[in-house]
């Protein structure tokens, strides 16, 4: 019988977590299904629930099925849509899926699309044009009507089976707000997208890839209808202590302690991404909110079901 990771998650982690436990308290979902890389859909669930107080936010992974079955809208301060690859997405999401996360979004609800859930979020996805992996699809969401462009570090260095691909994406964080490492750190990049906000007046640049020539934006903000929509198309959720247990060879295990010398500045930058998808600062353990008291931000696991 072939291993199936998604079955293996969602059944091992509902045993933690159960919706009687989680129906008063807020919810942060990570969907996690097929096409949803393992390292992307557990990079954002403990990176978020070392931000979050858990007395206060549950941070919770959740399937398809329960995206088009369930109430899981209730008292969800956003959901994220990991990396990973976005053409499963659009056969296990289906329209009916995709229907009810527009309109929880256009409801007042957040969205935060990471890597693939950013391509899934655009209008339409070109990646790697002109070579074997090329990809050209319309996106079922149509949050952003706009392209996301990608590779971001150019063509022919992905690898949906190696990590050559990787890179230590240096980062401009262009909100002014006060960071304690500064505006510009590094991030974990594999095979994400670039954007133009040019393509929908209603998004503004959050972040910028300042090693790529012109600097195109790196993370996106916008409201679409009453919600809140932020895609980046790097990794700001990957543990970069767990990277040191990859195959890098040679130099490329440099990139590993840029990446670990720059988790601070992730952290801080997942919190502002937070704060900004209307997380109320309570929320924060305290110890991890050390953001300027005067950014003008609105404040405006596992949900429980088998596949």
């Amino acid at each position: 019988m072939k291993f199936n990771i998604y079955h293996f998650f969602n059944n091992k982690l509902s045993q933690f977590y159960s919706r009687a436990s989680i129906v008063e308290r807020k919810k942060l979902l990570i969907y996690f299904d097929k096409g949803v890389s393992w390292y992307s859909a557990l990079g954002c669930l403990w990176r978020f629930k070392t931000l979050l107080n858990p007395s206060m936010v549950d941070v919770c992974l959740l399937s398809s099925k329960v995206i088009k079955t369930e109430n899981w809208e209730h008292n969800t301060i956003a959901l994220i849509i990991p990396g990973g690859r976005s053409k499963p997405y659009y056969t296990s999401l289906s329209e009916e899926g995709n229907k009810k996360i527009m309109n929880y979004v256009k409801k007042g609800g957040g969205y935060l699309g990471i890597c693939a859930g950013a391509y899934y979020a655009s209008k339409k996805t070109e990646f790697e044009l002109h070579s074997p992996l090329e990809l050209q699809l319309y996106g079922p969401l149509d949050l952003f009507q706009g392209k996301a462009k990608g590779p971001a570090y150019g063509s022919g260095k992905f690898s949906y089976t190696t990590l050559q691909g990787v890179e230590a994406a240096r980062i401009t964080w262009t909100p002014a707000e006060s960071l304690s490492q500064g505006n510009e750190g590094y991030v974990y990049y594999n095979g994400g997208c670039y954007f133009s906000t040019d393509e929908d007046p209603r998004f503004t640049v959050l972040a910028n890839y300042s090693d790529i020539q012109n600097h195109p934006a790196a993370v996106i903000e916008g409201h679409v209808g009453h919600g809140k929509v932020i895609l980046t198309g790097t990794h700001f959720e990957v543990n970069p202590f767990m990277l040191r247990f990859y195959p890098f060879q040679g130099q490329r295990r440099n990139l590993i302690n840029e990446l670990i010398l720059s988790k601070k500045y992730q952290d801080e930058v997942l919190t502002s991404i937070l704060l900004r998808l209307k997380v109320p600062r309570s929320c924060f353990v305290s110890s991890q909110v050390r953001l300027d008291n005067s950014l003008n931000i609105q404040n405006s696991t596992h949900y429980r079901s088998k596949l």
